[in-house]
């Protein structure tokens, strides 16, 4: 089974991906949404031939575990996405908060100053970073 992770912006999606016998996590691309029912990219992605396909969605959730207005972005492009996949590939959502400022102290325990940490959310490379985080939560609950 191929399981995604994946963390939907208002610019960018992040998509990681995780091998379920190692449970490692890997990024996977990010990729640019003019409109956030602009699935396109993301769904061939998804398509993988000949197996069943889980995505972990992360839901944005604010301190008191509520919905955002986020959340409500996160919840139209995933029935958008919906429409789009064979029946095979499952959607799922995680909970998630504060994923991107954590996925910035990732970058930053790498060596990232203050300009490749500009550069990293200008390319996209902090969105991976946050796909990656809520997939790792996902791992961690579920395999």
């Amino acid at each position: 089974m191929a399981i995604f992770g994946v963390d939907v912006g208002e610019k960018r999606v992040g998509v990681a991906k995780v091998d379920p016998e190692t449970k490692v996590v890997v990024p996977v691309g990010v990729f640019l949404v003019n409109d956030i029912s602009d699935t396109t990219s993301v769904v061939d992605l998804l398509k993988t031939p000949d197996e069943d396909t889980l995505v972990v969605v992360g839901m944005p959730m604010n301190q008191r575990g509520e919905l955002t207005e986020q959340s409500r972005r996160v919840q139209e492009f995933v029935q958008k996405l919906r429409g789009m996949l064979p029946e095979t590939v499952k959607i799922v959502f995680f909970g998630e908060s504060g994923t991107t400022k954590l996925a910035i102290e990732r970058l930053r325990e790498r060596g990232f100053d203050d300009v490749k940490i500009r550069e990293a959310r200008a390319s996209g490379a902090v969105d991976v970073e946050a796909a990656c985080i809520i997939l790792e939560g996902w791992v961690e609950e579920n395999l």
